[in-house]
């Protein structure tokens, strides 16, 4: 199954279930000063979640694109040496306010994963705050899971968005490779046989300075579930980088530099960082010295230095903007619209980076 073919089940299927679907916000939080990037799916509804912003729908869900680069989220140092860490995916999400909660959450999703994706059950593994009695009533008497596939927690199945405020316990549904796990000696620690696969968010306390929990008037669902680490499971591979949007973008890195020996860690660097730089530049933004932008430069300059290690003196990330239109042009309009400006902007920051290379400064 397609990667895009993923992205329009999940958001028909929810449509179908009364959910209302938004377009992916900015990547940029222009107006949240606490946040560099929209680093999760929730980012949009965060003055929702917070009471600053009233309540347009009661039930949505998106697609939204998200790049962890900083902060709590900084998944750049992972980049080229994990399958499954990317700056910049496609997180999908639905989301309630004060509508359904803990019950409808978990049979919308596991109706998902099991009728609409086709994953079998067999593959599939769930985890509770230890605390969270309902979840995980309903994950045995209504879903029907046994109970040997599910794993209590504390703080890895608590969330919160600040040290106070909204906060709530979380089930997470992970993906066993494994077809031959012995169910008597299995570790969810054991990250060569499982995938985090979703975060189902429970929003249902305050809590205040002291650590104090109070039940909230109003609950809430957040959640969270990467589109490229789907599809590595729907397309056997395992890996977000040997997916269909991954695929022609490698191939035509390896055309562009024609080296023999370029290693899988630079080549997964190179790609991951030019996608990245190219939905940040459609957006509008500059690389520069300061904030965002700083980071954009460094996505750029980190591409360049993979290149550069491997003997490639000649700038030639903006020739991969083309393959970025093919794949992702038709969904995300901008990336077309702009794949001009786009090049011209990352030709230029190259030139400038190799000339401080060729004199030495860097």
């Amino acid at each position: 199954m397609k990667t895009s073919e993923i992205r329009k089940l999940f958001l028909n299927f929810f449509k179908s279930h009364q959910h209302i679907k938004l377009k992916s916000s900015k990547i940029i939080p222009y107006q949240d000063p606490s946040l560099l990037f929209t680093n999760s799916g929730m980012v949009p509804f965060k003055n929702i979640f917070l009471g600053k912003e009233k309540i347009k729908y009661l039930q949505v869900v998106s697609s939204q694109c998200c790049v962890r680069v900083g902060g709590k989220h900084n998944d750049l140092e992972n980049v080229g040496y994990t399958n499954f860490h990317n700056t910049f995916f496609e997180m999908l999400g639905n989301f309630s306010f004060g509508s359904y909660f803990k019950q409808n959450a978990i049979k919308l999703a596991w109706t998902f994963l099991i009728e609409e994706l086709k994953i079998s059950k067999k593959n599939l593994f769930v985890t509770v705050h230890y605390k969270d009695k309902k979840s995980y009533f309903i994950w045995v008497n209504e879903i029907g899971i046994s109970k040997k596939r599910i794993f209590k927690f504390d703080k890895e199945n608590f969330w919160q968005m600040n040290n106070m405020g909204p906060c709530g316990y979380c089930t997470e549904i992970y993906f066993c490779k494994n077809k031959n796990l012995d169910m008597k000696n299995i570790s969810l620690l054991n990250k060569k046989n499982f995938i985090e696969l979703w975060n189902l968010v429970f929003i249902q306390f305050e809590k205040d300075i002291k650590g104090n929990l109070y039940l909230l008037p109003n609950t809430s669902v957040d959640t969270g579930m990467g589109l490229e680490r789907i599809a590595s499971i729907k397309q056997n591979v395992f890996c977000n980088y040997e997916i269909d949007v991954f695929k022609p973008l490698l191939n035509e890195i390896k055309y562009i530099i024609n080296v023999s020996n370029l290693k899988k860690e630079y080549l997964k660097i190179i790609a991951d960082h030019i996608r990245t730089s190219a939905f940040l530049i459609s957006e509008g933004l500059l690389p520069n010295k300061k904030s965002q932008g700083y980071v954009l430069r460094r996505l750029i300059r980190r591409s360049l230095i993979s290149g550069y290690k491997i003997g490639v003196l000649k700038p030639y990330l903006y020739k991969l903007i083309d393959i970025l239109d093919t794949i992702y042009g038709k969904v995300y309009k901008k990336l077309h619209s702009f794949k001009e400006n786009i090049k011209k902007i990352i030709l230029k920051e190259e030139l400038k980076f190799i000339k401080l290379l060729d004199k030495g400064m860097i």
